[in-house]
């Protein structure tokens, strides 16, 4: 089931708040508010991100990086979200993540 949610769920490997802040938002500055969201950091291997719209989904056995897109934003161009996945789910292979939610920012 695809939802659409306000805060990005982001997959992390061993990035420090500014590194993760600098990737998401563009700016190091605004590592703070990832701080305030995530008071245990490093605790769990995903972060949320506050204002970063988008679409999560449970990956599914048998699943590809490829059904994934199209479930979550069905009729548009795959390729224009696969450095998207990348970036927000760490390059974790699909087949890695059955069971988890992966998040996809819409802009």
């Amino acid at each position: 089931m695809v939802t659409k949610v306000s805060h990005g769920i982001y997959r992390m490997s061993d990035e420090s708040p500014q590194e993760v802040a600098l990737k998401v938002y563009g700016d190091v500055s605004r590592y703070a508010i990832l701080l305030k969201y995530n008071e245990d950091w490093g605790a769990e291997p995903t972060v949320i991100v506050p204002n970063k719209e988008g679409r999560t989904i449970t990956v599914e056995e048998g699943d590809t990086l490829k059904t994934i897109i199209n479930r979550l934003f069905p009729g548009q161009f795959y390729h224009m979200y696969i450095d998207k996945y990348n970036v927000w789910n760490a390059g974790t292979p699909v087949e890695e993540l059955v069971g988890e939610t992966v998040f996809v920012p819409e802009r």
